[in-house]
């Protein structure tokens, strides 16, 4: 007579550091979890505010109020951003068509287990000008990706990272041009990375 197998005992979410299994009880407790997640969000815990304003524009990190319900799912939810970086790819360009030149932030975040993840938060980037240490940033865009529709626009699927498109009518040979970028998530998760950009 043929052995059963044993009976799969894996805690429903692995130990962070610990790259979790791929054993079908691990997949369907991930799946239920998942729903359940969703079904909280959805019945009580969607975005109360859209607030995409223009590069420069009003608002800053943490001005705006957060969903307590959507901060306690936010907390139990095991694949949320644990460290976050400014991607190399981030650039200045230069519009062909306008010759007006932009910087292209992208932002990459991993979660406990070193894997690309969504962010649900706030993201404010500042343009520095570092031969000037301690002054005010030269440009600063916010982004509330709690809003889950620009949370959408600004992802980027191919290189798994969210895209921030800054004008920038700035003369980049008078400066020394460095990003910082600032994540705030509902659970009070904080993140920051800074990135020294090349010249164009």
């Amino acid at each position: 007579m043929a052995c059963r197998p044993p009976v799969d005992h894996a805690p429903a979410f692995p130990t962070p550091g610990v790259r979790p299994g791929r054993g079908r009880a691990d997949v369907v407790r991930g799946v239920l979890a998942a729903l359940a997640l969703a079904a909280t969000l959805g019945a009580g815990c969607s975005p109360r505010h859209t607030v995409d304003p223009a590069p420069g524009g009003g608002g800053a990190i943490g001005d705006r109020p957060t969903d307590p319900g959507a901060a306690r799912a936010a907390a139990a939810w095991p694949f949320r951003p644990a460290s976050m970086r400014i991607h190399p790819l981030s650039r200045i360009v230069t519009d062909a068509s306008t010759g007006h030149r932009r910087i292209e932030v992208r932002i990459e975040f991993r979660d406990a287990w070193d894997d690309p993840c969504k962010c649900l938060g706030e993201v404010q980037v500042d343009l520095h000008d570092d031969t000037t240490p301690g002054a005010a940033p030269l440009l600063r865009g916010y982004r509330d990706l709690r809003d889950l529709g620009t949370n959408a626009r600004h992802f980027e699927p191919v290189t798994r990272t969210y895209v921030l498109r800054l004008d920038a009518e700035i003369d980049f040979d008078a400066v020394d041009p460095s990003l910082r970028v600032y994540f705030l998530g509902p659970e009070g998760t904080t993140l920051q990375d800074r990135l020294l950009l090349q010249r164009p």
